[in-house]
């Protein structure tokens, strides 16, 4: 299959009729209960090709895209060949997860991979904003490109229901095999002129919001708060959700990757440091991420900074609320004793965190969506107690988190990876909006904690022409 141009190949070069009919049977055997679809997928290797350029080249939608913090895995489709979405109570978010496991190992594919998330808390009030977006969703694209190392392949995917007729199963996987292209367009930078920023809440809302959380803290209503920001920018141009995710992963190196499209020009994008988890064969990993230092202009200044940064009582303590829940979280879900790591530093490009692993062995009757229910929101997004911080961020947070600091990830056989969609942008066209959020504790100080918001948003605003404030 040729890297650029239309593919002249079809399904007959790749597979022959006899196993795709098998296959085919094979997974009608297979629907029962509340499975009512399942996907026949195809797979073929292709030269290497730049996936956020391919994707930012096709003109189909939705559009999906993710690549792992350690780059070796990337995915970028388009379409929808199943999708698993919730759009009301917390319970069927759970499902959801549920589901894309249960519909993944009933697959003969390895590359039946799921991406999606939910809401940071299905509890709180929707904002208009965040339309198109459901409680929780789940997609497999009808046309994807997955890059395992330096190994890229080309996945094709249709729906297999109790009534499909085979043949019209296998003109869908023809269809989307000749009609893939491959040509790319690269693409410059986001360089639109800015007309306004606006920040919700801004200096003057922010101060006693944070001294209420203080209030509350020393009344022993919570421990520890995540308050979050909104800052939304407009353009004189609509911003390409490709180009924005491309250059904000090129400039936060060592994160995860991620854009959910829903339709085209309204996207959520970020590059997160945080794993929520990721499970593979049975084995859990996750960490304990907070605490906040700017990184210097030398060696010796970040040598310096992160010293400090380990030392300094009102991070170590911002930590510790993290690390405790996150391991009992663990306790809970392993069924033999959790490993954890000692502290250490989180180094991104312009800020490092305190950070700690934790894995174990998951226990045989828990499911990704019982791994979800337990660890989110973690500490680092939401607050200690969990229920009680959740609640005072409904009262107070003067807009919708959406998805922002919710689990944004995979979903493929035998295996899951979440991120906590920190350091992400919801992109409606001319309009985008950052988020960012800063831990409440005793000793906090507003003014501290909104110039750490703008260091954690550096990368970003330095995109789009904004400054710190």
């Amino acid at each position: 299959m040729p890297v650029s141009g239309r593919s002249n190949s079809s399904i007959n070069d790749i597979v022959s009729r006899e196993e795709l009919e098998h296959r085919f049977h094979n997974l009608q055997n297979e629907l029962t209960g509340d499975i009512s679809e399942l996907p026949l997928t195809l797979c073929v290797r292709i030269d290497e090709v730049k996936l956020l350029h391919w994707l930012h080249s096709c003109g189909q939608s939705p559009r999906f895209y993710w690549s792992s913090r350690d780059g070796k895995t990337e995915i970028a489709g388009y379409g929808s060949a199943l999708k698993i979405e919730s759009a009301d109570i917390e319970s069927s978010m759970k499902e959801c997860f549920d589901l894309a496991e249960r519909i993944t190992s009933l697959c003969d594919d390895d590359s039946v991979i799921f991406l999606g998330g939910c809401r940071f808390d299905a509890n709180s009030r929707r904002g208009s904003e965040w339309n198109g977006f459901h409680d929780a969703r789940f997609t497999l694209p009808e046309v994807s490109i997955h890059r395992n190392d330096s190994d890229y392949f080309a996945c094709f995917a249709a729906t297999v229901r109790v009534d499909s007729a085979i043949d019209k199963v296998l003109s869908r996987l023809e269809s989307s095999v000749t009609r893939l292209s491959l040509r790319t367009e690269a693409f410059g930078a986001v360089d639109h002129a800015v007309i306004a920023r606006i920040d919700t809440p801004d200096q003057s809302g922010w101060t006693p919001t944070v001294d209420a959380y203080l209030d509350l803290i020393k009344r022993g209503r919570v421990d520890k708060i995540v308050a979050a920001r909104r800052t939304d920018f407009r353009f004189t141009e609509a911003v390409d959700p490709c180009t924005f995710l491309d250059e904000l992963l090129s400039s936060n190196r060592s994160c995860f990757g991620f854009m959910l499209e829903p339709q085209r020009g309204h996207a959520f994008v970020g590059a997160s440091p945080e794993r929520l988890f990721r499970l593979h064969k049975g084995r859990i990993e996750t960490e304990a991420l907070s605490g906040t230092a700017v990184r210097g202009e030398t060696d010796e200044e970040n040598g310096s900074t992160g010293r400090d940064l380990l030392a300094d009582d009102k991070n170590l303590r911002e930590h510790r609320f993290v690390l405790d829940d996150i391991t009992t979280k663990m306790d809970a879900l392993c069924s033999s004793k959790v490993d954890r790591d000692d502290l250490s530093l989180m180094k991104l490009s312009n800020v490092m965190h305190i950070y700690a692993k934790l894995s174990g062995t998951i226990r045989s009757d828990i499911s990704i969506g019982d791994i979800v229910s337990r660890m989110h929101p973690t500490p680092a997004v939401g607050g200690v107690p969990c229920d009680a911080a959740l609640e005072i961020i409904r009262e107070y947070e003067p807009f919708d988190r959406g998805w922002y600091a919710a689990p944004v990830g995979i979903i493929g056989k035998d295996f899951a990876e979440m991120t906590v969609a920190i350091r992400s942008a919801l992109i409606a066209k001319k309009n985008l909006s950052l988020f960012a959020g800063a831990g409440i504790v005793d000793g906090s100080e507003a003014r501290s904690e909104w110039m750490e918001l703008e260091h954690k948003t550096a990368p970003a605003l330095k995109l789009l022409g904004g400054v710190l404030v």
